[in-house]
């Protein structure tokens, strides 16, 4: 499928309804980018964020609606359930385009995670989530991760930014960093019944890449990561072996590299279409850079 910017594809591969249901979900979050800048604080240590050149604010809010505007449609066209908010400049919070950073709903607890920056723990709205619980009876709210956030030394845990999760093998993948602190992948993983999959990866210029979900992501039947971003060889292996051999539920792997990382060919998501079955989401400019034999697998 395809819409101004985004791209859509199936698998070929038969996937059983329990692992697609387990793995992907068909309803998300989103907020539109009505306020959408440049973010000073996040740019510290999010080295791929992109230069506007000359472009004015008004220009680059207007670009992120249109780029916005055919990724939501593009998921309302496969038949993903979406929950859709705004935001403005009141809210101080330039990048709350990326909601999955604050919150997940897992096994019926909507859980909250403590941010880096300051202006990012603004994007924890009282409205959306008052909303979430509501629409969903029964859900819990968790915010005990936010104690983090507090003291003289502070920790974080950005949602699913930090996690790849395979949720089919009761794994979470954690590049650790400033973002990620090992404390709190520990304890977030202890209260879900995750193991932790941790290492250290780093991008072409051997800075620490600030979020798992840049390098790597987790589908149904194929995991997309970047090995060589992986700076100890040991940890490399680990990654492999427990994407494809060593749990009971394996996958096909696509490496990719760093260059693709450039690309965000690892900054892709399943969902899973009215149907029920899986589809994996992605920018065209990360299609566009994946080979035809990547493709073909995914």
């Amino acid at each position: 499928g395809k819409s101004t910017n985004v791209e859509v594809i199936y698998s070929t591969t038969y996937v059983p309804q329990d692992v697609a249901r387990a793995q992907s979900s068909n309803t998300c979050v989103m907020v539109a980018p009505n306020a959408f800048g440049s973010n000073a604080q996040a740019a510290r240590d999010n080295h791929f964020m992109g230069s506007t050149g000359t472009m004015t604010a008004r220009e680059v809010r207007e670009s992120a609606l249109a780029e916005f505007k055919g990724l939501y449609q593009g998921l309302r066209d496969i038949g993903v359930r979406v929950h859709l908010f705004a935001h403005d400049l009141k809210h101080n919070t330039p990048d709350a385009v990326f909601p999955n950073n604050w919150h997940t709903v897992r096994g019926g607890t909507l859980k909250l995670f403590p941010m880096k920056d300051e202006n990012r723990r603004l994007e924890r709205r009282e409205d959306i989530i008052e909303y979430l619980l509501e629409r969903n009876k029964g859900l819990k709210l968790d915010d005990s991760l936010l104690a983090h956030e507090h003291g003289d030394a502070p920790k974080f845990l950005e949602g699913t930014g930090s996690l790849v999760i395979d949720h089919v093998n009761a794994l979470a993948y954690v590049a650790v960093s400033e973002r990620a602190h090992i404390d709190v992948v520990k304890e977030y993983c202890a209260s879900e019944i995750l193991e932790p999959v941790t290492f250290v990866a780093k991008d072409a210029k051997g800075r620490v890449i600030y979020h798992t979900n840049v390098m790597m992501s987790v589908c149904s039947t194929v995991a997309i990561a970047c090995l060589e971003s992986i700076a100890s060889d040991d940890d490399r292996r680990r990654v492999r072996d427990a994407l494809t051999t060593s749990h009971a539920h394996t996958r096909e792997l696509v490496d990719i590299t760093l260059d693709q990382v450039n690309e965000f060919c690892g900054n892709v998501i399943e969902v899973r279409d009215g149907s029920g079955a899986p589809a994996l989401a992605l920018s065209r400019r990360a299609y566009d850079a994946f080979t035809p034999h990547q493709r073909a697998m995914l």
